[in-house]
């Protein structure tokens, strides 16, 4: 089973810090991988349109249990944030919201990228409980 997805117009390129930056769609959705530009820190977001949402996350360099062929991998703790909403940057936003889940993000050969999220648990009627899910293929 194929649980890659291809990336959106050929945006991927290499950032200062030797990550990768660009957006990605597929059937199933869209998600982007970017420097914040406020605090310059590389996130991930995926967009939750029927929900008016998206999740959220900073990435983190993940080395352990990386699969065949992995280009680069990381991993965040997502927080859902509304449309508009700006992320937490600290104690000065307030008090950290609370994390829905974890998510490990690696990009594959041939400009394609595979997510696995663990631990989802969404009100508004989206819940993906306990379970690791590949949602771009």
């Amino acid at each position: 089973m194929d649980t890659s997805m291809l990336l959106d117009e050929k945006l991927l390129r290499p950032s200062l810090d030797c990550t990768y930056e660009g957006s990605w769609r597929s059937a199933k959705g869209e998600c982007a991988i970017f420097t914040d530009p406020r605090i310059n820190r590389l996130t991930y977001e995926e967009s939750l349109s029927d929900q008016d949402a998206r999740l959220h996350g900073w990435l983190e360099p993940y080395e352990d249990e990386q699969g065949d062929g992995v280009i680069a991998c990381w991993v965040a703790v997502l927080h859902l944030l509304g449309e508009d909403e700006l992320p937490w940057y600290g104690p000065s936003f307030g008090e950290e919201p609370e994390a829905l889940g974890q998510i490990k993000v690696e990009l594959l050969p041939g400009q394609k990228m595979q997510t696995q999220l663990a631990r989802i648990s969404i009100g508004r009627g989206l819940a993906i409980a306990d379970v690791l899910h590949s949602p771009y293929r």
